[in-house]
């Protein structure tokens, strides 16, 4: 089992537009508060290849700007929400 995801390192990032944490053995669940706060901004997110658990977060479907989403390689369930 890897590093938590760094929630508290990203909680305070609002206008990021880029986040690329492919290939670094994360775990735990993707943070939905962070998603939220990602909103406005965020154009890519990137966290394939880690060991990163549970449901798509219903969050992933306020990211508005999203242009390219990674998930693989992961053990997530559950449908991309609209």
């Amino acid at each position: 089992r890897g590093p938590a995801f760094p929630s508290e390192l990203l909680s305070n990032l609002t206008t990021l537009e880029t986040l690329d944490l492919q290939l670094n053995s994360l775990s735990g669940t993707i943070p939905t508060t962070e998603l939220s706060a990602w909103a406005p901004s965020l154009t890519s997110l990137c966290l394939s290849a880690n060991s990163i658990r549970g449901t798509i977060p219903t969050e992933v479907g306020t990211l508005t700007r999203l242009k390219t989403l990674a998930l693989d390689e992961n053990v997530l369930s559950g449908s991309l929400p609209s």
